[in-house]
């Protein structure tokens, strides 16, 4: 079996094990059966984090190759349990009905073929859980199970294209109590829903630097468009997760008759021609609902949380003309029980703008009387000159195929920068990848001539490091 074949017959194998995040038992114990099937040394942490060995010498440290065993699972009707249908043409690997989970099963599965390889030594083999929700399995790793010195992790997603540094992050958390009228101004009020929808959206690191709008700003701008003494506010929530730019958003007032919905309809209007040449499938929508139990906000708290989601920051906070270096999402806000809780994410690319966009965030909470705290930390991997890891794979990358590689920097998380603080022994890390195109979706396919490319450069490049 030629190594491309290799890769692939390890990769359907991951395919038919159900694996989104948080529940990666089941591939993790197909990954110690395989190790030992292939007499490596094989350990699992706590957590549930996976580590092969093959390991050749007593005085050189090796190699580590990491992957994370989860995936995002999204179907439009396959099963879940079933796992992952595959469909292959001349030049991708597609799913039937769900995503692929190339992101980052094809990364597993290289790393299992060069296990097999018998010209590659030297190697770990490091399978971290839970990166899509939260990096838990890297920031809680057991460092004693692994000893290298340089770490190449496989979760990039352009071949050809090497990641040399990435963005820390963490979210603010905002929360204010909330104050309610105990009687509605109107005397028999009407609820009326107002709703954004309909946007691009997009990652809240990848995609922040592009003119995709915010949800919740829209939504925000809209209801502060009409005079406040006109309606009252029942409830307002937006987003989904914090590293996503929100693409819905609606709220639910309370207005004196029917025929104010007319206003709110021009208003809309309005908007909707502003912004359209920016998103231009937007849609401002407006319903009657059902009365609900619900007592309205008091007009002051209503104001005080309108203009705090209209001052928190959203987009790009700083740039060189090469990186985004310090950017902020607006990315949910909710009611839970008797509070109202807004969620900032923030990404820069070193320590010190990640503290200047925290402090800028917690600012304007303590002006708005909003409390604040932090969660889901992860460093940045601040970019380093002249590593040696990353001109081997550049002169490799150029010497089997007469191409110059591209060193990014990427305004995203990665498990690098984690690892390395977990594990302060590794010094040199380099991201790679073959082309995975829409991930996350059910449109993710996975180039199949990139796949063998990727291949091909790991094997040169280990078999040229110290054994």
């Amino acid at each position: 079996m030629d190594s491309m074949q290799r890769v692939l017959s390890y990769f359907r194998e991951i395919c038919s094990i159900p694996r989104r995040s948080g529940d990666e038992s089941n591939v993790a114990q197909y990954l110690i059966e395989t190790g030992k099937r292939l007499g490596l040394c094989v350990d699992q942490d706590n957590r549930g984090n996976v580590v092969l060995r093959k390991t050749t010498s007593r005085t050189t440290p090796p190699t580590i190759l990491q992957a994370h065993m989860d995936m995002v699972w999204e179907s439009t009707g396959a099963a879940y349990q079933k796992g992952v249908s595959l469909h292959e043409t001349d030049e991708c690997l597609h799913a039937v009905d769900s995503t692929l989970g190339a992101d980052n099963g094809i990364g597993m599965a290289l790393i299992l073929a060069l296990m097999e390889d018998d010209t590659v030594h030297n190697i770990e083999g490091l399978f971290t859980i839970d990166e899509e929700t939260g990096m838990t399995g890297a920031k809680e790793l057991d460092a004693s199970l692994v000893s290298g010195t340089r770490l190449i992790n496989l979760d990039s997603e352009t071949e050809g294209t090497f990641t040399i540094s990435a963005a820390g992050g963490l979210n603010i958390i905002l929360n204010a109590s909330v104050e309610c009228h105990k009687q509605s101004r109107f005397h028999n009020p009407k609820v009326l829903k107002l709703s954004v929808s309909g946007l691009k959206g997009g990652h809240s690191g990848l995609d922040i630097g592009t003119p995709h709008l915010n949800a919740i700003q829209i939504l925000v701008r809209w209801l502060r468009s009409c005079p406040a003494s006109n309606w009252e506010l029942l409830e307002l929530r937006g987003g989904t997760r914090s590293n996503a730019i929100p693409v819905c958003a609606e709220a639910l007032i309370q207005v004196g008759d029917t025929s104010s919905e007319e206003e709110w309809k021009l208003a809309a209007s309005a908007i909707t021609a502003q912004t359209e040449s920016v998103d231009h499938g937007i849609l401002l929508q407006t319903s009657f609902e059902a009365p609900i139990c619900k007592q309205a906000y008091t007009d002051s708290f209503r104001d005080q949380l309108l203009s705090t989601l209209a001052t928190l920051p959203h987009g790009v906070l700083q740039r060189t003309p090469e990186i985004i270096q310090l950017s902020s999402n607006l990315a949910t806000v909710r009611q839970l029980d008797d509070n109202i809780e807004i969620v900032e994410s923030l990404r820069a690319s070193s320590q010190a703008l990640l503290s200047e966009g925290r402090d800028l965030v917690v600012r304007t909470a303590d002006r708005a009387s909003f409390r604040s705290s932090q969660q889901d930390y992860y460093p940045p991997w601040e970019s380093e000159k002249d590593v040696p890891l990353h001109a081997l794979f550049a002169q490799t990358y150029q010497s089997l195929f007469q191409q110059t590689c591209i060193m990014e920097n990427v305004h995203a998380g990665v498990e690098c920068s984690i690892l390395q603080e977990r594990c302060p022994f590794i010094r040199e890390m380099i991201s790679i990848g073959p082309t995975i195109r829409h991930a996350h979706t059910v449109q993710e396919n996975v180039n199949l001539s990139s796949i063998d490319r990727v291949y091909q450069l790991l094997k040169a490049v280990l078999q040229q490091l110290p054994n």
